[in-house]
């Protein structure tokens, strides 16, 4: 398997904010100082303090969700189904899903960070550790509040997915037959 989803990081986030002023000002509650680092997220500034790591999100984050959200995606109908299998057969090879074909079959809460999920697939099947079924093409979302990952079920494996529209799946209706 590949190395799966990254760990996730501060950069890039709206909330971090270094303070560059040489004038100390109180802001979201805290007395700001020059070349601080400082994390916007809740309703105080928090400071990140030297043994918080540099690069990485630290475990305090106001957007880490603990546990982490678990959903599963599945085909709306079959016949959303059945047109993915043609082009896919036509195609003569995998069709990532995407998120309009798809809709929410169920949510539940796991211990598991998307990285520890794809780390474990390595050594056990899914079904040991999530104590779900998966049909082929079932997309699963590991949400941890920074950086969802998504991961198709096909050929009896897990395939990352990138550009899985989530919103779009989860406005879309399950059609029961």
């Amino acid at each position: 398997m590949s190395d799966g989803p990254k760990k996730p990081t501060c950069y890039m986030c709206p909330h971090d904010f270094r303070y560059t002023d040489a004038i100390p000002m109180r802001r979201q509650g805290v007395m700001m100082r020059m070349d601080e680092r400082y994390c916007l997220g809740g309703k105080r500034a928090r400071l990140f303090k030297k043994r918080d790591p540099s690069i990485y999100t630290p475990s305090w984050c106001p957007k880490r969700k603990i546990p982490c959200e678990l959903r599963i995606y599945t085909f709306k109908s079959s016949d959303d189904w059945w047109l993915h299998i043609s082009l896919e057969h036509s195609i003569g090879q995998f069709l990532p899903p995407d998120g309009h074909r798809h809709a929410l079959a169920s949510e539940a809460v796991t211990g598991l960070s998307p990285r520890e999920f794809w780390r474990r697939l390595d050594q056990e099947a899914y079904y040991d550790f999530l104590e779900i079924t998966l049909k082929p093409h079932d997309v699963v979302e590991i949400d941890d509040g920074l950086n969802p990952a998504f991961f198709c079920y096909a050929d009896g494996g897990f395939r990352m997915l990138y550009g899985f529209d989530a919103a779009a799946a989860r406005r879309c209706v399950l059609e029961r037959r």
